[in-house]
């Protein structure tokens, strides 16, 4: 085997290397990458939850021993609010190859192709005492009561001669939210301890869920023997990473944003970019 011949399959090797490499991140791009996240909370208020019938105090007195022993009966034993949850993370990228989740009481987890990959955490080490971090120049500036870029960067987005450059973050924030899709599915239990308070909260929620359209995906079940307050549910979230990075780009190349990271591609290339994003303005304002 000749030295042409071992260069010529070196080069065959690291073409298809790349392709392979160009292949897998266009996969990955394009598939989409899905999240569900499913949990419950539940808030019990003092007492055993569970509100004594209504009964006048005539009535009461004739129960022996009298009012607590009625209260002991229908009431139940006192007892402190009490606070409860559980949730669980998953999350899952190029059709299930790439898993990760997480929950309470468990330890986060990875796996690519069913096979659970991670690294031991290594043991942190202890600072010696009295040895201080070097803090960054930028800290180091903004603890001097320096300006720092991000502050200039914002003052410029709310100048009044930026509206073109506002309108243009607006529009890209509104196609960012156009590319999750969003599911949810829940149930939630409201007992506020008192049934006129509890029956007018559910009579609102109705009418709100029912203007919306969401009084099918968040069921509301009024408890008015218990004061309590809880909630299960799961939430869907999928996305094809290429459509936010795509609207970003966009972002990124048109003429209003062009004049935050222009500055140093010269004067006539930045007024250019100037009249550009007022042309912009005038045509959106027409």
């Amino acid at each position: 085997m000749g030295p042409a011949l071992v260069l010529e399959l070196l080069l065959k090797t690291v073409v298809a290397a790349l392709c392979l490499l160009v292949a897998v991140s266009g996969l990955l791009l394009v598939l989409p990458v899905k999240v569900k996240a499913r949990g419950s909370f539940r808030v019990l208020g003092p007492g055993n939850g569970v509100q004594p019938p209504l009964l006048p105090d005539s009535v009461i007195s004739l129960l022996p021993p009298g009012k607590d022993a009625y209260e002991q009966i229908f009431g139940g034993q006192e007892r402190e609010a009490s606070f409860s949850y559980d949730g669980r993370l998953e999350v899952s990228a190029a059709g299930g190859v790439l898993r990760f989740w997480a929950g309470k009481g468990e330890k986060a987890e990875s796996a690519v192709f069913g096979i659970k990959v991670g690294s031991k955490r290594k043991p942190q080490k202890r600072k010696p005492p009295g040895l201080r971090k070097t803090p960054s120049p930028a800290k180091a500036k903004r603890q001097a009561g320096g300006k720092s870029k991000a502050s200039g960067t914002l003052k410029r987005v709310f100048a009044k001669d930026q509206k073109p450059l506002r309108t243009q973050l607006k529009r890209t924030l509104l196609r960012l939210i156009r590319t999750v899709h969003v599911s949810f599915d829940g149930d939630a239990v409201v007992g506020l301890g008192d049934p006129y308070l509890t029956g007018m909260t559910y009579g609102m929620y109705q009418a709100v869920a029912g203007t919306f359209g969401f009084g099918g995906r968040l069921r509301l079940e009024p408890s008015f023997d218990r004061d309590v307050v809880g909630a299960k549910g799961t939430l869907n979230l999928w996305m094809r990473p290429i459509c936010p990075l795509w609207v970003l780009a966009a972002c990124m190349m048109s003429p209003s944003v062009r004049t935050l990271w222009l500055k140093g591609k010269g004067k006539g290339a930045r007024a250019r970019t100037i009249v550009d994003s007022k042309t912009e303005g005038e045509d959106e304002t027409r």
